[in-house]
């Protein structure tokens, strides 16, 4: 009996042990949470062979984001919603998912100026819940051919940051983007 009360008393001992390891962990994972940069900021650009006017008049329609959008192979799992008039300030696009695979956001058209910009204000839901900017910028460089760029902010929220540490959500948003303005120019080139 005495035996079995010591080795009860050992295998308390490691489990003490192990709650307490996991206990600092995790408390120290989100306290460096804090500590992390929470925002990020990503641009990419291309050149599309197309009128100024031509390049604009598609990406001022936030529902062509349908086409164009970074979404591989997952686009009938998402359900849209839209509220007011697309391609005027306060358009706002909903995208939800049920998957943890596909991108949940909600964006709205804050500024519009004709010919040169748009700007987004953006909510990401999920799958790591974000706010931010959006934004277009369409530049002439010759009569038939731009320089599209698409610039991206967000704020990560705590502790959704803490992702940030082992993942390179810089570089694949940048990718994306860098995808999504590949599949501008193939659409509006072929208008």
């Amino acid at each position: 009996m005495l035996i079995f009360a010591i080795y009860n008393i050992a295998q308390m001992k490691v489990l003490k042990i192990i709650f307490f390891i996991i206990t600092i962990s995790v408390t120290t994972l989100f306290v460096v949470a804090f500590f992390i940069d929470s925002n990020y900021s990503v641009e990419e650009s291309i050149l599309i062979e197309k009128n100024k006017l031509e390049v604009f008049d598609y990406i001022k329609y936030l529902k062509n984001r349908n086409q164009y959008a970074y979404q591989p192979d997952l686009a009938q799992k998402i359900k849209t919603k839209y509220k007011k008039k697309d391609g005027r300030v306060g358009f706002t696009a909903i995208w939800k998912s049920e998957s943890r695979d596909v991108e949940s956001r909600k964006q709205k058209i804050v500024n519009i100026e004709y010919g040169k910009s748009i700007d987004y204000d953006v909510h990401i839901l999920a799958p790591f819940e974000s706010i931010g900017k959006s934004s277009f910028q369409v530049k002439a460089l010759t009569d038939s051919t731009v320089y599209l760029t698409s610039q991206l902010t967000l704020i990560m929220k705590y502790p959704n940051n803490l992702s940030m540490l082992f993942l390179d959500i810089e570089k694949e948003t940048e990718d994306k983007l860098h995808q999504e303005l590949k599949k501008i120019k193939e659409i509006v080139e072929q208008q």
